[in-house]
């Protein structure tokens, strides 16, 4: 039986190029190992996404992974497009987006993707959703920690594009932007319920959290102690 505790296994990329590339028909679990040290621009000259894990049109499973210390223009721990995948009980932490967004999820172009019980915890994005990015999918978070992250726009979450998207019994806490500190939605559809946005900051609108656009339902949510230079400390709508 397998015991990643007691017997860690570190896949290292050392920057030479992405840890893990999936694409195709294919199904592939991935599961307790230390993903780090990929660069998906190495892999490149343009602009490159994925540095720890990079999915394309596959079935994946991660569970009980740690992506840590990865970096990619944008998605730098994980970016994937057109995936149906399952996220158990893993750590994002640490990732870095250059240029773009997604420091530590990057989730695009009709995916279907359910996170559960993840930590997404210090990811940092030049743009917009520091821990998680996600556009045009259908992506389900439950229970999951997004924990100071950092970015221009969202810094745990940016939710756009024609998605649909469910949040339930997450906790959204001391995340950082100039615009919308801990979540944003800026179109698509959102349930949220049971979460809980506490002590994030913006200097500008929406320190917990910011609905740009789209459509939201709220219920049973605690918006507490988040700050703002401007408008909305707790929530801003525009």
């Amino acid at each position: 039986t397998s015991d990643p505790v007691a017997n860690p296994t570190t896949l290292d990329a050392q920057g030479l190029g992405r840890v893990f590339y999936i694409a195709g028909d294919v199904s592939a679990t991935i599961e307790g190992l230390h993903i780090t040290g990929g660069d998906a621009n190495a892999a490149s000259s343009g602009w490159e996404s994925g540095g720890g894990v990079y999915i394309s049109g596959a079935t994946t499973t991660i569970s009980r992974c740690v992506v840590s210390s990865n970096t990619a223009s944008s998605g730098a721990g994980v970016a994937m497009r057109e995936t149906d995948a399952t996220i158990i009980s893993s750590t994002f932490s640490h990732n870095h987006a250059l240029l773009g967004g997604a420091g530590g999820l990057a989730i695009g172009e009709n995916s279907v993707v359910t996170l559960t019980a993840n930590a997404i915890a210090h990811n940092i994005a030049q743009t917009e959703g520091g821990g998680l990015w996600a556009s045009d999918s259908a992506v389900e978070l439950v229970s999951n920690a997004f924990v100071s992250n950092t970015a221009s726009l969202c810094g745990g979450l940016w939710l756009s594009g024609n998605g649909a998207f469910v949040m339930d019994g997450n906790t959204i806490r001391s995340n950082n932007a100039d615009d919308g500190g801990g979540a944003c939605l800026w179109s698509g559809s959102a349930m949220m319920e049971n979460n809980v946005f506490l002590s994030n900051s913006a200097s500008g609108p929406g320190g917990g959290l910011l609905i740009g656009g789209g459509s939201i339902t709220l219920t049973n949510n605690v918006i507490a102690a988040n700050s703002t230079g401007d408008q909305g400390s707790g929530l801003w709508i525009g």
